[in-house]
C-alpha cells in the first residue's frame, strides 16, 4: 500500500533534537513524512489537502496527567470535516495515490532507481510503540 504521508508523535530524543531557544521551546511534538514523489508531482492544493489531513490526527488533551500530545483515528475512512472541505473534488486521495503509484512504475520500467522512502529511526520506534 502506498503512503503519501504519515505524522507521528515526537519522542523524547525528537523533541530534544528538535529544541530551538529562539523558536521552539520544548522541540517538535509531531512529525510529518510526506512522500517525495507525491510532493514533486501534485499541486499546491492537494499538498495542502494531505498535510490538513495528517494534521486532523492531532489532539491536544488538556486533561492528561503525562503528555498531552494524542493521535486520534479517522472519524468515517476519512475526517467528516474533510469530506465538506473536499466536496469538489471528494476523490482527491485515490487520485494523488494513483498518480504517485504510476510515476514509480514509469520509473522502474525505465530503469531509474526507485527511491521509496525508507523508513526512518522515528517511524521504526513509533511501529515498536516507542513514540
Amino acid at each position: 500500500m502506498l503512503v503519501l504521508a504519515r505524522i507521528m508523535k515526537a519522542n523524547d530524543l525528537i523533541r530534544h533534537l528538535t529544541t530551538n531557544e529562539k523558536s521552539v521551546a520544548e522541540g517538535y511534538d509531531y512529525i510529518i513524512t510526506i512522500d517525495k514523489v507525491f510532493w514533486d508531482n501534485t499541486k499546491e492544493v492537494d499538498r495542502e489537502r494531505v498535510i490538513r489531513h495528517e494534521l486532523r490526527h492531532t489532539f491536544f488533551d488538556i486533561d492528561a496527567e503525562d503528555n498531552p500530545y494524542k493521535l486520534v483515528d479517522h472519524d468515517i475512512t476519512d475526517f467528516y470535516a474533510e469530506v465538506e472541505m473536499n466536496r469538489d473534488d471528494p476523490r482527491w486521495r485515490g487520485r494523488c495515490a494513483s498518480l504517485t503509484a504510476d510515476i514509480y512504475d514509469q520509473m522502474k520500467e525505465s530503469g531509474r532507481k526507485v527511491q521509496r522512502s525508507k523508513k526512518t529511526p522515528i517511524e521504526i520506534a513509533a511501529e515498536k510503540g516507542k513514540v
